[in-house]
């Protein structure tokens, strides 16, 4: 024991230097707080980043008691000034918010001594176990047709040494769970009301597995280029929000906004692009023109990278290997294989492999083994990240004017995301287009709305024996449907069609879908059946042909059967305008009508 308390001298004399000590630390407490406010860190790119501020730096989008200590007062300084004042009232203010003490102690040099912290058992096993020495963003590819997954996923990876010299995988992920298929309701829920938002941190491997194996999107690597203090001030926040409260919004807040955010700890400016909500793509796409990417390495998913490499294979050569496979005959398959220098076939005899065994469950694990280590003898690889990069793809929102011959007036239409067939969408897998709230107005003596898409999308994928995937359609929106006399009348409609599709050649597609829909038309409800053809054609100087034919019986529940011709020419004239010449034949019995108009689309 110290010899200064065996005095009752020496501990009247501590306790009457209690208040000097007191405040000399109040004293220490008012200097930085002073300091702070005069260096205008309540301003700082950082902090604000930290606290996850909306664009009008007036509110944070992580509305919530458990993250920001000036709730029932929140400003930016309000903040600054709370959190100072915790490091000195609160001795596990550090386990709370290690990043803004990581921050403030770089900008206000503070003295750690002057601050009473106890030990943080659960950020230093957190810290022992991720051990990041590098950081990843991780986008995983969208799939128009499922609603949880629409627009893509965005999350960090972290790689390092754990404590225990093992090399450890981990993602940080936020997200939230639909558990419904009611997409008018889902809608309002997280646009709205808003959804139970989860930070959480789990192994790398478990978080991609059902992306890879049962969800059929490809997982792609962007390693971040950062130096150990800002590895270390991210790697910090994500705990800060992994034991905060967070709601989930689609278009509010999202795994996209929040990443964002966090990469502004990095990039030290604001994001001064115009979204009308923030996706996993304009994030990455950041990323790339503030040139904070290292590399990028992709893991494709079972089906993609088997229908990649059925694409480059002759058809022969991939129905001899898939029959060898199916029969288990490694002695005809090695007999064929043996003088392939381009390795092609041995990928795809891979790849077809590892897709009969994970989607069709047609192998045992044994027999999956023997022949997987057959092929794998050789080291065989290829550059798959440049073929259909995310990165390339335009950007997710448009705004378009439109004259029709018809019409009169002009139209607007707003597509806040995502894209359309019109589009260029070869950096995708097939054609497809996701409307989500889109909203078309004509403009004439008045303003009424013609259209509204609360969702639509078409998923046009090429048949093959292998895969034997179907295409489909899905529209629930609010439209115009034509009578016998082709007069337009507003309706609420919803349908569903499905079909094949068939790549004729790299630039050239076919497809042919059928299905039934709904509407409320005229005071009342009634079904229609609805069949679709068309054509898509990639030409020179990136324009673009897309022509359709499809018959509607029973449309405005009128017993009689609607032809449609659709012709569009889209023609790129920047890298985001695009100018469309559209013609339209509308035909019910003897009674017809044509219409001609052009759009110019502005891509953002």
């Amino acid at each position: 024991m110290n010899c200064f308390f065996n005095s009752k001298k020496g501990f009247f004399l501590f306790l009457l230097m209690i208040p000097f000590f007191s405040f000399a630390s109040n004293d220490y407490k008012s200097n930085l707080i002073n300091k702070a406010l005069d260096k205008n860190l309540s301003k700082n790119i950082i902090w604000k980043s930290l606290l996850h501020l909306e664009k009008d730096n007036r509110k944070s989008s992580i509305d919530s008691k458990s993250f920001l200590l000036s709730y029932d007062d929140f400003s930016a300084k309000n903040e600054l000034i709370k959190t100072i004042e915790f490091f000195f009232d609160n001795t596990k203010s550090r386990c709370k918010y290690p990043a803004r003490y990581l921050w403030l102690k770089k900008e206000l040099n503070l003295d750690d001594k002057k601050f009473k912290h106890s030990v943080c058992n659960d950020f230093q096993r957190y810290i022992k176990n991720t051990n990041t020495s590098e950081l990843s963003l991780v986008f995983v590819s969208e799939n128009v047709s499922n609603p949880s997954s629409m627009m893509g996923h965005l999350f960090f990876k972290l790689d390092g040494i754990n404590y225990k010299g093992n090399h450890v995988q981990n993602a940080i992920s936020f997200f939230t769970m639909i558990d419904t298929l009611n997409i008018p309701y889902l809608a309002l829920e997280s646009t709205v009301l808003g959804m139970d938002g989860y930070f959480v941190l789990k192994p790398y491997s478990k978080q991609i597995y059902s992306y890879l194996t049962q969800e059929d999107r490809n997982i792609w690597e962007y390693s971040l280029k950062l130096n150990s203090y800002e590895l270390k001030l991210i790697t910090y926040h994500f705990w800060e929000l992994k034991q905060t409260d967070i709601e989930y919004y689609f278009t509010g807040f999202n795994c996209a906004t929040i990443v964002n955010n966090i990469l502004n700890l990095k990039i030290k400016n604001e994001d001064k692009s115009f979204n009308l909500w923030v996706t996993p793509k304009d994030v990455i796409k950041r990323a790339k023109k503030e040139e904070i990417i290292k590399n990028t390495s992709l893991k494709p998913s079972k089906l993609w990278n088997f229908k990649m490499l059925l694409e480059s294979i002759n058809k022969n050569d991939a129905e001899l290997i898939s029959k060898t496979i199916d029969k288990n005959n490694i002695d005809k398959l090695g007999i064929f294989l043996k003088n392939d220098k381009s390795q092609l076939k041995r990928l795809f005899a891979l790849a077809y492999l590892e897709y009969d065994f994970y989607k069709n469950g047609n192998k045992t694990p044994k027999e999956f083994e023997y022949i997987y280590k057959f092929l794998i003898e050789k080291d065989i690889q290829i550059d798959i990240s440049k073929y259909k990069n995310p990165i390339k793809t335009q950007n997710d929102s448009q705004i378009s004017i439109s004259r029709r011959k018809e019409q009169g007036g002009i139209s607007l239409k707003i597509l806040p995301a995502s894209h359309t067939l019109y589009d260029n969408n070869k950096q995708y897998y097939g054609e497809s287009s996701l409307k989500i709230a889109e909203l078309k107005i004509n403009i004439d003596d008045k303003i009424n709305i013609d259209e509204f898409n609360l969702f639509s999308m078409t998923s046009l994928i090429p048949w093959d024996k292998y895969t034997k995937q179907f295409s489909k359609q899905l529209e629930i929106n609010y439209t115009k449907h034509l009578d016998k006399k082709l007069n337009k009348h507003s309706v609420y409609n919803i349908s569903f069609l499905k079909g094949l599709t068939k790549q004729l050649s790299e630039d050239v597609i076919i497809y042919d879908l059928i299905g039934i829909g709904l509407a409320y038309g005229n005071s009342k409800p009634y079904t229609y059946i609805k069949n679709e053809l068309g054509m898509m054609i990639y030409e020179v100087f990136d324009m673009k042909s897309t022509i359709s034919y499809s018959s509607q019986y029973n449309n405005y529940n009128e017993n009689n059967i609607l032809n449609t011709l659709n012709l569009t020419q889209s023609i790129k004239l920047k890298e985001n305008i695009r100018f469309d010449i559209k013609f339209e034949n509308n035909q019910v019995s003897s009674k017809y009508n044509n219409d001609f108009g052009f759009v110019l689309n502005y891509i953002f």
